[in-house]
């Protein structure tokens, strides 16, 4: 009995900063996301176990945007959004049923 791959799934491979743009597009091409970094101990993989909410997503996008001639736009939304988590997870939750 076979397997079906679950969607998305993708696996980490950890390579030195050396490594060449042609190999990391061939692992992402492979469906494989590689992180670039000499020391592997100093790489981290976060799982998150509470779901996303799309609109904490778009909510930081459009924060992140929110300053014209902003160069550091990608900067701004990342902090926001883990703002929005962080709050999220201060606030007690409801036990689910």
């Amino acid at each position: 009995m076979k397997t079906k791959p679950v969607p998305y799934q993708k696996r980490i491979v950890v390579l030195p900063t050396s490594a060449s743009k042609k190999e990391i597009a061939e692992l992402r091409a492979a469906n494989y996301i590689p992180i670039c970094c000499d020391d592997p101990s100093k790489v981290s993989v976060l799982m998150p176990v509470k779901s996303i909410y799309a609109d904490d997503l778009l909510m930081s996008a459009l924060h992140g945007m929110s300053q014209p001639h902003s160069t550091n736009e990608r900067a701004r939304m990342v902090e926001e959004f883990h703002r929005r988590l962080l709050a999220k997870e201060a606030k007690p939750q409801a036990p689910t049923v």
